[in-house]
């Protein structure tokens, strides 16, 4: 009778374990879309401010060619070639909206583990960091890789560790290097595929130059609520990013880190 307890009492916490990081999973990927999204505000207000631009641009020389249709048809042309290059403008900041919206509320979405191709994945998560890194004067290189690099995991979550990694990586260069100080910052992402005895693997690395981690503090790194920010992070980005990598049955480590020369996460 005591075993048959403590085994109802084991499976009991395990299954608390289970709900209490699907909700902090759930948590940080809220906190992390309200990071994203503040970039997403900006993005939003330029492009509808250019489309609006464009618009109204088009307007007027549709008018114009409207009365110089009659008269001069040399001028009329020249009218209507401009007004298909705002219409072309228009159109172009239109779709890049619908593009970035599409991303975001994939990302917010629920979705279910299947083939993945890794490298399209990356660099949309790169695209959704853009503001981010650009407001810290930071630029995020992804390499191309010469084939199609594809892996069963599941998108959403593949993403949020991406984007867990890269937000990390930018938020740590501007730490160091203020975008005040005219030093840019850069994270390089690269891919490589390896032969294991199991079979072939994906290997993704994260390379900033930012400030590293103190070697007595690369244990703790993973921890829930561990953060090396002085502005008070969440500290759950990289906790949530190891356990979802795992849960794909992959690996989430620090490669090799330097003082005040960066850090590579694979």
């Amino acid at each position: 009778r005591e075993q048959a307890r403590a085994s109802a009492l084991a499976v009991g916490a395990a299954l608390e374990r289970r709900e209490m990081i699907a909700r902090i999973v759930e948590c940080q990927r809220d906190i992390l879309l309200g990071q994203l999204n503040r970039g997403l505000v900006h993005e939003l207000n330029n492009r509808i401010s250019a489309a609006r631009n464009s618009i109204a641009s088009l307007t007027k020389q549709l008018r114009r060619a409207e009365r110089s249709a009659t008269t001069a048809l040399e001028s009329a042309h020249d009218t209507v070639r401009l007004a298909r290059e705002s219409l072309d403008d228009a159109f172009a900041n239109v779709e890049s909206l619908a593009h970035i919206n599409g991303l975001f509320r994939r990302f917010a979405a629920e979705s279910s583990v299947g083939p993945v191709p890794v490298e399209r994945v990356t660099r949309e998560a790169v695209e959704m960091t853009r503001d981010l890194a650009e407001g810290a004067g930071v630029t995020v290189e992804v390499e191309s890789y010469p084939r199609l690099l594809i892996v069963r995991a599941n998108p959403v979550h593949l993403q949020h560790v991406l984007l867990n990694v890269i937000t990390n990586a930018v938020q740590q260069i501007a730490l160091l290097r203020p975008k005040r100080d005219g030093h840019e910052g850069r994270v390089r992402i690269r891919f490589e595929e390896r032969q294991r005895r199991a079979g072939p693997v994906v290997i993704i690395s994260v390379e900033d130059d930012g400030p590293g981690i103190h070697r007595h503090q690369l244990p703790r790194i993973f921890e829930l609520g561990f953060t090396t920010r002085k502005d008070g992070g969440s500290g759950l980005g990289l906790y949530v990013a190891r356990h979802l990598v795992e849960a794909m049955h992959g690996r989430l480590a620090v490669a090799e880190s330097a003082r005040l020369w960066g850090t590579r996460f694979v």
